[in-house]
């Protein structure tokens, strides 16, 4: 079971999370965000980011685009 991600809306975080995560701009959009999420959401959020989590980070694609990036100089 994984974790819901509520995130800060940044284009980073957008791009990482594959906009499939709860974004806010102000700490007024969090509370409402946290106050509203049900359980159901929370939990289909967190099966998503885990799938996301479970593709992209692993060791193995991490040091993958570590060694493009370097070998790339």
């Amino acid at each position: 079971l994984g974790k819901p991600v509520f995130s800060c809306r940044a284009q980073t975080n957008l791009e990482t999370t594959e906009r499939k995560a709860l974004f806010f701009s102000t700490s007024d959009e969090l509370v409402r965000l946290v106050m509203n999420t049900g359980e159901r959401e929370v939990a289909e959020l967190g099966s998503k980011m885990k799938e996301i989590a479970s593709r992209r980070y692993t060791w193995d694609v991490i040091a993958q685009k570590y060694f493009k990036a370097f070998c790339a100089l």
